[in-house]
């Protein structure tokens, strides 16, 4: 079946003018239905969300490893001292313990975080109609 056979329900016997079919136009010229729409911005959201994830990750880890460093040269620049031997009696700098399990907590909370700011956006674009969107825009 064609696109136009399915949309009209072409012999199987649904109808499917009351789909809201959002006319996203794409490089081929077909269309897209509502819940693809929102599905491509879903994936991107996803998408960016797994992207920090893995920079924040990465940072994280470069935080911790210089976290000596960074504490001294807060101390040495703004006059502060941080995580001071005799304030906390820890010798031989800031103590930091990281599993794997915090970590996937972390990451997992994040990326849910994502994919759940994306959802509202995503479910938007696709109730809108594209060229009343751009009226409004």
């Amino acid at each position: 079946l064609g696109y136009n056979e399915f949309a009209t329900g072409g012999g199987s016997g649904a109808d499917f003018s009351n789909v809201g079919a959002v006319q996203l136009i794409l490089g081929s010229g077909t269309t897209a239905v509502d819940s693809q729409v929102a599905l491509i911005f879903l994936a991107q959201g996803m998408m960016v969300g797994a992207f920090g994830v893995v920079v924040g990750l990465g940072l994280a880890e470069l935080t911790l490893f210089f976290r000596n460093d960074l504490a001294a040269w807060l101390g040495q620049n703004f006059g502060v001292g941080f995580f001071t031997d005799e304030a906390f009696k820890v010798d031989g700098g800031l103590p930091a313990k990281r599993t794997l399990r915090d970590m996937v907590i972390i990451a997992t909370g994040a990326f849910a975080a994502c994919t759940v700011a994306a959802t509202i956006p995503a479910l938007i674009a696709a109730s809108l109609q594209p060229a009343k969107a751009l009226r409004t825009e």
